[in-house]
C-alpha cells in the first residue's frame, strides 16, 4: 500500500484558511456598549450645555405640558388612551426621524427604558358628544404636534456629551380623564 500526500496547492489553501480564521477572531474590535445611549436625556437648545439630566428632563416636560392639549372630541366622548413620540436625534442635535402611535406597553416595560419621559395629560369632560366623533388616533395626532414644537426649539448635539451615534428617545403621553 502506497502513502499518498496532499498536493501542495491543497495543503497551502487549508493552512491559509486556518490562519485567516484565527486572525479574524483577534482582529475584530468589540462593539461599543449601548447601555449608555439608553440613559441619554436630550437637552433643549435653550438650556445651558452643562444642564443635568434632571434639569433637561424638567425643561422638556415643561415645554410640552405648556403646549399639549387633550383632544376635545376624545375628552367629551369619554375616551382615554396613550400615545408615544419616538425621536431619533442625530449627533448634530436635529431630529432625523420620528414615529408616533398608540402605546400599549405596560408601565413596567416603560420603566426599563432609561431616559424616556412619561407625561400625563389630564382632561375634564365638557359637553358630552357622541363617541363616534372620538378617535384614538387623535392622541397620536396631538403627540405629532409636539414634534413641530421640539424641532422649532431644537437640541444641543449629543456629541457634546460623548455620543457619536444617533440617539433614540421616546416620550410617552397618557391621556386621562378626571371627574
Amino acid at each position: 500500500m502506497q502513502k499518498r500526500s496532499l498536493p501542495f496547492p491543497l495543503l497551502f489553501a487549508v493552512l491559509l484558511l486556518g490562519g485567516l480564521s484565527t486572525a479574524s477572531t483577534t482582529v475584530l474590535p468589540t462593539p461599543p456598549p449601548t447601555e449608555s445611549i439608553a440613559s441619554f436625556v436630550p437637552r433643549l437648545s435653550t438650556l445651558e450645555k452643562s444642564a443635568t439630566d434632571e434639569e433637561a428632563e424638567r425643561a422638556l416636560a415643561e415645554l410640552l405640558y405648556n403646549q399639549i392639549t387633550y383632544p376635545a372630541a376624545n375628552r367629551n366622548g369619554g375616551v382615554e388612551g396613550k400615545s408615544s413620540l419616538t425621536l431619533i436625534i442625530g449627533s448634530d442635535g436635529k431630529v432625523q426621524s420620528y414615529s408616533t402611535g398608540a402605546d400599549n406597553q405596560p408601565k413596567a416595560k416603560q420603566a426599563e427604558e432609561l431616559g424616556d419621559l412619561e407625561l400625563v395629560i389630564i382632561g375634564y369632560r365638557g359637553k358630552r358628544t357622541p363617541k363616534s366623533k372620538a378617535n384614538i388616533g387623535l392622541f397620536s395626532e396631538e403627540a405629532k404636534k409636539m414634534l413641530e414644537l421640539i424641532k422649532e426649539v431644537g437640541f444641543h448635539p449629543p456629541f457634546l456629551y460623548g455620543f457619536d451615534a444617533p440617539i433614540e428617545y421616546t416620550i410617552y403621553f397618557k391621556f386621562q380623564l378626571e371627574k
